[in-house]
């Protein structure tokens, strides 16, 4: 029997289980207290799985919530720790179907967020063999829908993943990789804080005066939206940080483990998104002329289309312009790689130096003590006055930046 097929039945009977035994929402027998180690925070939530560093907890509402282990009290670790044995051997191949399958484990600065935990999506659909144009566009369009970006991927011929996940060729990327890290470290740490504000004072934000003035339709929308887009921001910050690993990580490890749990989230924001992106995907033609060639023609916002010429190679549908690069570069994938990054660097270092990054550099710290203010706030009326602070301070900024033109003694610099 397929492995797919034997996980599919398998996770059919899991959740019709659930259904039938109703834990879909938490049952009082399966209730624990699970508490930090500073004892200032506790949770009466049942025990649903070890997910990497985290233990994943389902509260009363039926919503799901990530903890970081190391953050856990000790009777708190050995609980987690006695629910795993336990899962483990009822369900000793419960693994294999979990959103998890991967060895790697981010290494990053969110330990102390609990971050919403990204749904189940099960395993990826085997990618069909020696399919048609169309059959591939459909499969990749629908494993997207679900949550696996992944699929992108795996749409890569299976030697050119090897190659690219090959000790040389990731020390090929990895400095360019390590330069963005570098660059990029002062906005993760801002973001990371930020999470920390949607994280821990959620009903404040939710609570907010500053929300009063919003229609009434959007309320609703807000609520529904509000955990899927929180936790694709960690996710993706999550993603990031775990770059740093690349140099010992394949990318396939690491693509199989961020992608899905960016997916998740962003497929539970889908139903909130406009139509057109439906009807955008159903208005996408594909033609095929032969076995090995074929178009997809793209409808643009101006009213005309794009037409991308496709190569059947070595299993994929690919753009003929990037196959006719792989075929060029066949023997010598390396060194190509070690050049692109090279001019890659050269356009990043650019960037760095421009009047928008620098601004943007220069508003972090002060964007830092603002979100501070944020969790410090013990009472809905203090998260109401800071927000308030920062929205005036954003204004102001605002105000000095369209006055001035470049004369420091004038105010902020341009853009400020």
């Amino acid at each position: 029997m397929p492995i797919s097929h034997h996980v599919s039945r398998r996770s059919l009977r899991a959740l019709v289980a659930s259904m039938l035994c109703g834990t879909f929402f938490l049952s009082p027998a399966l209730a624990e207290t699970w508490s930090d180690a500073s004892g200032n925070y506790q949770i009466e939530a049942a025990y649903v799985r070890v997910d990497g560093k985290s233990v994943v907890l389902r509260k009363a509402d039926g919503s799901s919530v990530s903890v970081p282990i190391s953050r856990l009290s000790k009777q708190s670790r050995e609980q987690a720790k006695r629910r795993f044995l336990q899962a483990k051997s009822e369900q000793p191949d419960a693994a294999s179907i979990s959103l998890a399958v991967n060895n790697y484990q981010p290494n990053n600065d969110l330990a102390n967020i609990i971050a919403p935990t990204p749904p189940d999506i099960g395993p990826l659909a085997p990618f069909p063999n020696k399919p048609t144009l169309q059959q591939q566009f459909d499969y990749v369009r629908d494993q997207a829908m679900s949550g696996h970006l992944e699929v992108f991927w795996h749409c890569l011929p299976a030697d050119l993943r090897a190659e690219l996940d090959s000790q040389p060729a990731r020390d090929a990327i990895y400095p360019t990789i390590q330069s963005y890290n570098e660059t990029n470290a002062p906005f993760e740490k801002l973001t990371a804080k930020l999470l920390e504000v949607l994280t821990t004072k959620k009903q404040f934000i939710l609570g907010s005066s500053v929300l009063a003035s919003l229609p009434p339709n959007a309320r609703p929308m807000l609520e529904q939206g509000y955990d899927p887009a929180v936790g694709l921001l960690y996710e993706w910050v999550s993603l990031s940080n775990g770059m740093h690993s690349l140099r010992e990580t394949t990318f396939t490890q690491w693509i199989n483990y961020h992608l899905p749990r960016l997916g998740a989230h962003a497929k539970d924001l889908l139903p909130l998104l406009p139509p057109t992106l439906g009807m955008a995907l159903n208005q996408i033609a594909i033609e095929q002329t032969d076995a090995s060639s074929g178009t997809i023609t793209i409808p643009k916002q101006d009213g005309g289309t794009e037409t991308i010429a496709m190569t059947f190679h070595h299993g994929r549908w690919l753009p003929a312009s990037f196959v006719e690069t792989l075929v060029e570069h066949e023997n010598g994938l390396i060194e190509q790689i070690q050049t692109s990054m090279s001019e890659l660097q050269s356009t990043v270092d650019n960037a760095n130096h421009n009047p928008s990054a620098m601004m943007i550099k220069n508003l972090a710290e002060p964007l830092s003590k603002a979100l501070d203010g944020l969790i410090e706030s013990k009472t809905q009326q203090e998260f109401d006055q800071a927000t308030m602070a920062i929205m005036q301070q954003a204004m102001s900024v605002a105000a000095g930046g369209m006055g001035t033109t470049g004369d420091s003694s004038a105010g902020p610099a341009p853009g400020f």
